[in-house]
Parts: structure tokens; sequence; C-alpha cells
């Protein structure tokens, strides 16, 4: 969920009107957040060059093996890589990291590595680097296997007990062993990996995501997964609905809306949510299978809490990770 900061400009020698201006300026930026990049056009962060000579400008909100999602004013579009010629981002640590990335893919790893450090060096907190940096030493690790690419499903099987397989572009998974590594994990079957490392597998084919999973015996992976977790019905009387603006935590927990999207700050230990199989850091990137990049917090509230639907469905995202076998 990307979210846009309003700036509220002072006015002076306006006197009573440019007071009330200045009142209804910052209630409309305080109240509406999350909509200040869809009324009008925002002011661009990042820009894309194209091969043809192109540019578009918006914002990247998501990368993927093949393709980025590219967010502008007039909605979301996909852009191969095939097509790009080079990416400039609004922070100079996510230009680094891009070249990092854009140099492991082609497999210059002492190349990559210098990026990310610098990437590190400008901004230490830069979690999208050291998520890279340790899908680095990985794969440096896996190179001195010398696993051959028939064997990375069979490997797979063994060292965290999966069987994938690819579904709409996803990476579902389809079963999972008893007493497995994946099942101590809190990964169940019907459940899609969506990322290693924090970089994301979707469009990958299931022998090329199996091959970033994979690596030396007792050692950690992040996997980062997407899951269904279903609320049961739990209608609320008139004279609570009245009040709902005041309540977040019906079923049990409570959301925060931060940078990366909305995110479970809080789950009741005794709550239906819990019961569910909801989680702390969980991020809900949908409700009924309908996205909440783009909504605003009050119709979050309004299609968990006065769903006239049997149950709420609740899609998100959560790391996990597992130590291999």
């Amino acid at each position: 969920m990307m979210i846009k900061q309003c700036s509220v400009f002072s006015v002076q020698g306006t006197g009573g009107r440019g007071r009330k201006f200045c009142l209804i300026l910052f209630l409309f930026c305080t109240l509406y957040p999350v909509h200040c990049t869809l009324l009008t056009p925002p002011a661009f962060a990042d820009a894309v060059y194209l091969n043809t000579g192109e540019i578009l400008k918006g914002v990247v909100v998501e990368e993927h093996c093949d393709r980025i999602v590219l967010s502008t004013y007039r909605g979301e579009i996909d852009v191969s890589k095939a097509s790009i010629d080079q990416i400039f981002f609004d922070n100079e640590e996510q230009n680094y990291t891009y070249l990092g990335d854009k140099a492991f893919s082609e497999g210059d790893f002492n190349l990559a590595f210098g990026f990310y450090q610098r990437a590190l060096q400008i901004n230490p907190d830069y979690q999208a680097a050291k998520n890279s940096l340790l899908r680095l030493n990985d794969a440096l690790a896996r190179e001195k296997l010398g696993i051959a690419n028939s064997e990375f499903l069979k490997l797979l099987k063994k060292q965290l007990g999966i069987f994938i397989a690819r579904r709409n572009d996803k990476i579902e998974v389809i079963s999972v062993d008893n007493d497995s590594v994946a099942s101590k994990s809190g990964i169940n079957k019907g459940d899609y990996i969506n990322s290693v490392w924090g970089s994301s597998v979707l469009y990958m084919d299931i022998e090329s995501a199996a091959r970033v999973m994979v690596g030396a015996d007792s050692t950690p992976v992040i996997l980062g997964i997407e899951k269904s977790i279903i609320l049961p019905v739990n209608p609320l009387p008139w004279y609570k609905r009245i009040f709902l603006f005041l309540m977040f935590n019906d079923f049990g927990f409570r959301l925060a809306l931060k940078p990366s999207g909305l995110i479970v700050s809080y789950v009741d230990t005794h709550g239906m949510a819990k019961q569910a199989g909801l989680e702390a850091k969980d991020e809900i990137i949908c409700i009924n299978s309908e996205s909440v990049r783009y909504m605003p917090v009050s119709m979050v509230r309004r299609n968990i809490f006065q769903s006239r639907l049997r149950h709420v469905v609740l899609t998100v995202k959560r790391n996990v990770i597992a130590i291999r076998k």
C-alpha cells in the first residue's frame, strides 16, 4: 500500500479566511491521506526509462522476475523488464539496491555485493538491501553444492517437506509432510510462496522457485507466504454500529497503517482472529478478494465489521523462517 504524505502550508496575512482555509486543508490531508494520489496527479517519485526512449513515471510498487508493477495516477500498469533500460528511484539506497539486484541476476556477485554495501552505508536500516545481502550469501553457498537443475524439486521436498506447483502465476504449496520443517514453520497446504529472502518468486517456473528455496543443510531461509484467514461472521447490534469508528478489535485484533501496508499490530490470544490463525505482523492484502492497497481505513472497517457475507476472508502475507534439513 503506497501512502503519500501531504504538506500543510501556512497562509499569512489573509485574516479569518486564511485561517479557515488552513483548517480545511489540514482536515482534508489528515482524513484522506490514502486518496491523495488518486485525486490529482502526484509528484512522481520513480522514473522508468524504456528501450524505446519513452519515460514512464510513477511509483514502483512491485518487482518480479520478469516485470515491475508501476502505480500511476491513472492506475497500475505492468512493465516487462525486457523493455526497461533503467529505473531511477526516489531515494539513493533504493537505486543502489536495484543496481545490485540487476548485477545479481546477471551472475556478477562481486558487483552486486558492492552495490548492496553502498546502499547500507547510506541507510543502515534499509531492509531491502539487508534481504538482498542474505539472498546473495545464500546463492554463494548454494553454488558450492553443485546441485543439478533436475534435483531442486527433490531437494526442496527433502529439506522443507513441501511439494509445489505453479497456479495462476503463483507458487502454490500442494502438499506438506507431517512433522516437516514447513509444517513447523506454519506453512500449510494451499498457501502460496510469494517471496524468498524478500525477492518475489511470482511468475517463476517451479524449478526456478525451488532453486532459490533450497540451500546448504542446517541453514535458514526466509519465505514470504500468502494465506487465507477466514473470520466467522460476527454481526454487531445497532447500538454498537453507531460507535463503529471507535472500535477496531471486535474480532480480537487491531490494525496499523504503515508505509509497508496494512499491518496487524495486535491479536488477542483469546479472540476469534487468533483462533482463525491470524498473527501479529501479518500484512493484510485483500478482504473478500478485494485488494486493500488503495483502500481507506474506513472502508476496511466497514468491509470487515459490517460484512453481510457468511464470513470474512482476509488474505495475508507473512514471513516465516525455515531451517533446511
